[in-house]
């Protein structure tokens, strides 16, 4: 997988290149093509029409634009760091991501899947969660649906792949999750809630809530 991952980054930044030496006159046209180029490669990782089938990497398909710029400008500046999606987001420009991000935005959310996983006690912390642990219930911010609240950084979470959703919710537990490489901490719209509210849940509260947003209907 590291080595698929390598030999794909590779590529990624070669054709990014090749891409800059042939924009075109305009500056609008340069971005365009360039963006063309890059989808092919956004889908090696998130899948067709940005519907992820890698348990490990997000479907992007239906997220709020908003969000998706948030994300990959972090990821750019190294204030949240991902061996893979750094060195990748390092070749955009603003007018790139902000393309990218409306590009995946007007998708359709993923369709909710069947999973082998318990999510009953993740159906209920989504929808109930459980004051007595200081765990507010997910759906205040994400919705009913899972489709999100772009208005407090609430990213849409229904459909999502369990693996994915797992690692993200242990990362927001360890207070990893916008840990730079150089070991400094920054903030996004919703590290702050992310964070108090992961560091409640116990290992199996996660793997619970994970499967029941991959599941969700």
């Amino acid at each position: 997988m590291q080595h698929r991952a390598a030999l794909l980054i590779s590529a990624f930044v070669f054709s990014r290149a090749l891409a800059a030496e042939s924009a075109a006159p305009t500056a609008d046209d340069a971005q365009q093509q360039s963006i063309q180029d890059t989808l092919p490669l956004c889908a090696a990782w998130h899948g067709e029409e940005g519907r992820s089938l890698t348990p490990e990497w997000p479907s992007l398909a239906g997220q709020h634009a908003g969000y998706l710029v948030e994300q990959l400008q972090m990821l750019r500046d190294s204030r949240r760091y991902d061996s893979t999606m750094t060195p990748m987001a390092r070749t955009l420009s603003d007018g790139e991501i902000t393309a990218l991000a409306d590009y995946y935005s007007r998708l359709a959310l993923p369709e909710p899947r069947a999973t082998a996983n318990d999510v009953q006690l993740g159906k209920a912390l989504y929808e109930q969660g459980r004051t007595a642990d200081g765990i507010q219930a997910c759906r205040d911010c994400h919705g009913a649906e899972g489709r999100g609240d772009p208005a407090v950084g609430a990213p849409a979470v229904r459909g999502q792949n369990t693996v994915y959703s797992q690692k993200q919710l242990e990362m927001y537990a360890a207070g990893t999750r916008y840990r730079a490489p150089d070991g400094k901490q920054h903030d996004s719209a919703n590290a702050q809630i992310m964070n108090a509210q992961a560091r409640n849940l116990t290992k199996e509260d996660i793997q619970s809530v994970a499967a029941y947003l991959e599941s969700m209907r």
